[in-house]
């Protein structure tokens, strides 16, 4: 994850010394540093997982989805609900078709 923030600090900063604003007193660092995390903390959930943590959510989808074939009728809707949870936390398409 530090290379997608390092990215993205990047990609902020650039931004905000094309719009005249240099960050080159506290106030002025604070405020970018602030102004960042909000940025940072604005993109889908999805966008700010690293690969690794990508790869675990979508284990645990792959695994539920087919777990849900073997499932006691009774456990079914608590399956079902889990991986629309996790399909709505983290979006649908970071689980694409046939990515499982």
């Amino acid at each position: 994850m530090k290379n997608e923030i390092k990215q993205k600090a990047r990609e902020y900063y650039l931004n905000e010394v094309i719009n005249g604003d240099t960050c080159d007193d506290k106030d002025g660092w604070t405020d970018c540093f602030v102004s960042g995390a909000k940025a940072l903390m604005q993109l889908p959930l999805c966008d700010r997982l690293t690969a690794a943590e990508k790869e675990r959510v979508k284990g645990l989808h792959y695994h539920l989805t087919n777990v849900l074939a073997y499932c006691h009728p009774s456990a079914d809707k608590i399956v079902e609900a889990t991986i629309h949870d996790i399909e709505s936390i983290f979006g649908k398409e970071l689980f694409g078709e046939g990515e499982g």
